[in-house]
C-alpha cells in the first residue's frame, strides 16, 4: 500500500496545500513551525478521522487543535493512495463536532463511490487507530510502541488464527462476567450475597428474641397504662385547689406590686421637688431656651469683632506718621562728616553761599530742605492716619455697649434660676434645657405610676391571708405529676410501638429461613458459575499466550536484525506485550535503565520489526515525524541508513527540521 497524492484544503496552520509522493524515500525537511507534525496529522486523520470534542485541552483535542483559525467553515481535503493495485481516493471534511463530519471514498480512476466506508482505516490497514499510531504512525510526541488488542488480532490472523476478534470478544464477555460476580473491595453478586444472608441471620435471630420479649413488654405495659391513670385523677383533683390558691397569690403580688409603687412615687415626687427647686417657680420653655441660645450666639459674635476691632488699632497704633516721631541726628551727624571730607566741595559750597559754613551748618541745611519738600504728603498722611484712628474707636463703642446690652440681659434672665456660681452662658443654658427635660420625665413617670396604682385598686389589693408557701408547692406537686403523666403517656407509646415491631418480626421467621435458603441456594450457583468462568478465563488466556509465542520469536529475529545495522553490540528479546529487555554480560536489563536517546533506539527499531511482521504480504507506508531527535550523531546516521535502506521496501515519508537528521536523498 502506498501513497500517491495528497490535497490540504484546510488543516491547522496549512491550506491549499499539494503534495504528491514517489515510490520509496519522500523527505519533507522545512523549519520548525511550517506545519510537519500537522502534515502527518492530516495523514492519519484521513484514514482514521477525528476523534471527538469532549477533551479539554488543546493537545488532547486534536480537533479543536487543528481547526483553522477565524474560520468557522469545515476543514480538512483529500488523499489518493494505491492498495493491491487499485487507486482510491478518500476525501474528508471536519466540523466542530464528530456528526458534521463527511467522508467519501472513490475509485481515483473511475470516480465509482464506495458507501462502506465504516472504520475506513482499520479495515484497510487491519488495526484500530491507536494500533496505527502504535506501529507505522511514528509522532514525534509517542515513540513508543504499545500492544493493544487490534494489534493481537493482527498477529494472530497472520499466525493464520481463524476469527482472532471472536476471541477479544469472548475475553471481554468472560472478563465481564467475572467481574458481576466478584470484584475486589468486596463488590459483585457472590460477596452482595453473602452480606444478604448475614443480613437475614441476623434478622432471624432477633426475631426469636423478640418472641421472648414480647410477654415481658406486655405486663410492663399494663402497670405503666394503670399508673397513667392514677396520675391524670391525682391532676384533676389538684387543678381545683391551685385555682383558689392562684387566686390568693395573685391578690398578694398585687399587693405587693401597689406598695412597691406607692414607694417609687414617693422616691419621684421627691426627685421632681429637688429639680423644680432650680426654676424657683419658672418656666423654661423650648422658645424661651432658643431665644437665650440667639442671644448667647449674639454676644459672642460681638465679642468676636470686638477683638477683632481691638487688634486693628494696635496695629494702626504702631504705624504713626514719621512727623510724630523724633527727628534721627545721628544720620544728620553722618552726613556732616561726609560733607566735611569732601573738601573740594565745601570750597565749592562756601563760595555759593558767600560765607564759610560749617560741616554742621551744611547738615542742617541739608536736613531742611528735604523737610520742607515732604511736609505736604506728610500732612496729607498724618490727617487720614488720625481719621481711620476715630472711626475705628466709633465702632468699638458701639460693640462695647451692645456687648453690655447682652450681658445685663443674659444676667438678668439666668439670675432668676438656681444655679451654681462659675458657670458659662452657655453650660448655664445647657444646664436648665437638662434640669426641664429631666423635670417633665419625672412628671410624666409619676403620671404613669398614678394609672397603674389605680388599676392595681380596681383589681384588688387587699392582700387576705394567702399561703403563698402552699401555691408554690402546689405548682411544684402540679409540674412533678405533669411531668410523670407525660413520661409515661409516652413510655406508653414506645412499648406499644416495640410491641407493634416485634410481633411483625416474630411472626417473620418462617419467611426469613425461607429466604435464607433460597440465597445460599443462589450463592452456590454463583460461585459454581464464576468457578467455570475463572477456569474459561484461564485455559482462553493461556491459549493466546501460546499463539502469541508463535510470533514473538520472528518478532525479537527481526528486532536484533535492525539493532545491529545501528549498534552490533546490542542485543535484545521481546514479549508478546512489546516490553523491551536489553542482554548485557549475560543478563537482561530494562529498557528504562538506559538513556532517552537509546530508549527511543529501542522504540524505532521495535516499530520497524512489528511492521515486518505484521504486514508480511502487501507493506504500508512509513509515517516518521522526526523520530531521531534524541540520538547522538553515531546513531543518527546509522538509522538514516538504515531508513534508506528500508525505503527499497517501503514507501517512507520522512519529516525532519534539521541538516544533521537530513537523509542524502532528501
Amino acid at each position: 500500500m502506498k501513497l500517491l497524492s495528497c490535497y490540504i484544503y484546510a488543516f491547522g496552520t496549512l491550506k491549499d496545500f499539494s503534495f504528491r509522493f514517489t515510490d520509496g524515500l519522500n523527505v519533507i525537511k522545512e523549519d520548525n513551525g511550517w506545519g510537519k507534525s500537522t502534515f502527518a496529522a492530516f495523514i492519519k486523520a484521513m484514514f482514521y478521522g477525528l476523534a471527538g470534542s469532549k477533551q479539554r485541552t488543546i493537545e488532547e483535542n486534536e480537533r479543536k487543535k487543528y481547526l483553522p483559525w477565524n474560520s468557522a467553515e469545515k476543514f480538512g481535503g483529500n488523499v489518493v493512495f494505491e492498495r493491491e493495485g487499485q487507486k482510491f481516493k478518500i476525501e474528508r471534511f471536519f466540523g466542530n463536532k464528530e456528526s458534521e463530519d463527511t467522508l467519501r471514498l472513490t475509485d481515483a480512476e473511475t470516480g465509482k463511490e464506495f458507501p462502506d466506508n465504516k472504520n475506513l482505516g482499520e479495515r484497510l490497514f487491519g488495526i484500530d487507530e491507536e494500533g496505527f499510531s502504535f506501529t507505522t504512525y511514528f509522532s514525534q510526541k509517542d515513540v513508543e510502541a504499545k500492544s493493544n488488542s487490534s494489534i493481537t488480532s493482527k498477529f494472530n490472523s497472520v499466525c493464520e488464527v481463524q476469527d482472532s476478534a471472536a476471541y477479544d470478544k469472548a475475553i471481554k464477555r468472560l472478563e465481564d462476567g467475572a467481574k458481576e460476580y466478584f470484584m475486589r473491595g468486596g463488590k459483585g453478586r457472590i460477596e452482595d450475597l453473602k452480606r444478604s444472608i448475614r443480613n437475614v441471620e441476623y434478622r432471624i435471630e432477633s426475631a426469636n428474641t423478640a418472641q421472648k420479649t414480647l410477654k415481658d413488654l406486655k405486663n410492663s405495659l399494663a402497670e405503666i397504662s394503670e399508673d397513667k391513670k392514677r396520675t391524670a385523677e391525682n391532676l384533676k383533683d389538684l387543678s381545683s385547689r391551685f385555682e383558689k390558691a392562684g387566686q390568693a397569690e395573685a391578690e398578694s403580688v398585687r399587693r405587693q406590686r401597689y406598695d412597691a409603687l406607692a414607694e417609687k412615687k414617693d422616691a419621684k415626687e421627691r426627685e421632681l421637688s429637688s429639680v423644680s427647686a432650680v426654676f424657683c417657680g419658672r418656666t423654661f420653655s423650648e422658645k424661651e431656651a432658643g431665644g437665650v441660645l440667639n442671644c448667647i450666639a449674639e454676644l459672642n459674635r460681638i465679642s468676636a469683632q470686638e477683638e477683632l476691632l481691638d487688634g486693628d488699632l494696635q496695629e494702626l497704633s504702631a504705624k504713626a506718621p514719621e512727623s510724630k516721631k523724633p527727628v534721627n541726628f545721628t544720620l544728620l551727624y553722618i552726613l556732616s562728616a561726609i560733607t566735611a571730607a569732601a573738601g573740594a566741595g565745601v570750597c565749592f559750597l562756601n563760595i555759593i553761599l558767600g560765607a564759610a559754613i560749617s560741616a554742621a551748618g551744611i547738615a542742617g541745611l541739608i536736613v531742611s530742605f528735604i523737610v520742607s519738600r515732604n511736609k505736604k504728603s506728610a500732612a496729607k498722611a498724618e490727617s487720614e492716619y488720625f481719621a481711620t484712628i476715630k472711626e475705628r474707636k466709633a465702632r468699638l463703642a458701639v460693640l462695647k455697649e451692645r456687648k453690655s446690652n447682652y450681658a445685663v440681659a443674659l444676667d438678668t434672665f439666668f439670675g432668676g434660676f438656681n444655679l451654681p456660681e462659675g458657670l458659662s452662658y452657655s453650660e448655664k443654658a445647657e444646664l436648665l434645657k437638662q434640669y426641664s427635660a429631666r423635670r417633665e420625665k419625672v412628671k410624666s413617670e409619676i403620671e404613669e405610676i398614678d394609672k397603674e396604682m389605680s388599676e392595681l385598686l380596681k383589681e384588688g389589693v387587699t392582700g387576705g391571708d394567702t399561703d403563698v408557701a402552699t401555691l408554690s408547692q402546689l405548682k411544684s406537686e402540679q409540674q412533678a405529676l405533669s411531668a410523670k403523666l407525660s413520661d409515661r403517656i409516652s413510655e406508653e407509646e414506645k412499648i406499644k410501638s416495640r410491641i407493634k415491631n416485634l410481633e411483625a418480626e416474630a411472626d417473620a421467621v418462617y419467611d426469613l429461613e425461607n429466604e435464607k435458603a433460597q440465597l445460599i441456594a443462589e450463592k452456590q450457583d454463583c460461585e459454581r458459575e464464576y468457578g467455570i468462568i475463572s477456569e474459561t478465563l484461564k485455559y482462553l488466556t493461556l491459549a493466546d499466550e501460546n499463539l502469541k509465542r508463535r510470533y514473538s520469536s520472528p518478532l525479537k529475529e527481526s528486532l536484533n536484525g535492525y539493532l545491529k545495522r545501528i549498534d552490533k553490540s546490542v542485543s535484545a528479546s521481546i514479549d508478546t506485550d512489546f516490553n523491551v529487555k536489553i542482554e548485557e554480560k549475560g543478563a537482561e536489563r530494562d529498557s528504562a535503565y538506559f538513556s532517552k536517546g537509546y530508549r527511543n533506539l529501542f522504540e524505532i527499531c521495535k516499530r520497524f520489526a512489528i511492521i515486518d511482521v505484521l504486514y508480511a504480504e502487501e507493506k504500508p507506508f512509513i509515517m516518521l515525524d522526526d523520530p531521531f531527535s534524541n540520538l547522538d550523531d553515531g546513531k543518527v546516521n546509522a538509522a538514516l541508513s538504515l531508513v534508506e535502506e528500508l525505503s527499497e521496501e517501503y514507501q517512507i515519508i520522512y519529516l525532519v527540521c534539521h541538516d544533521s537528521r537530513t537523509l542524502r536523498n532528501g
